[in-house]
């Protein structure tokens, strides 16, 4: 059996699937190490995550406490630094946005 190349945009596609249903593992099912599990697998315990959105970013942060984690560019965006002038309504100056995860 013959592996399938991507090309570049078709991996970050994917590569995008994946950190969005890490995202959910961990948002939704409050499944941090599950989620770790899964992109250690996939290879992508230690990739860039710049282009992603700040929702996602902000799941990951949470993941990327869990042991073996190295994700890069998840740092928040204060909303003079977007290109197309959007703004993330909940982006809040004053918020600690590394704040342990509540498994509660």
């Amino acid at each position: 059996m013959s592996k399938t190349q991507l090309d570049a945009t078709e991996k970050e596609w994917f590569e995008r699937g994946a950190f969005t249903f890490a995202g959910i593992l961990v948002g939704l099912y409050k499944q941090p190490t599950v989620a770790s599990y899964i992109l250690n697998e996939m290879g992508l315990d230690n990739a860039d995550c710049t282009n992603l959105d700040d929702y996602e970013k902000r799941t990951l942060r949470i993941l990327n406490k869990e042991e073996g984690m190295q994700l890069t560019g998840l740092a928040y965006k204060h909303p003079d630094q977007y290109e197309d002038g959007h703004e993330d309504a909940d982006y809040d100056e004053d918020a600690d946005y590394d704040e342990e995860y509540d498994d509660e």
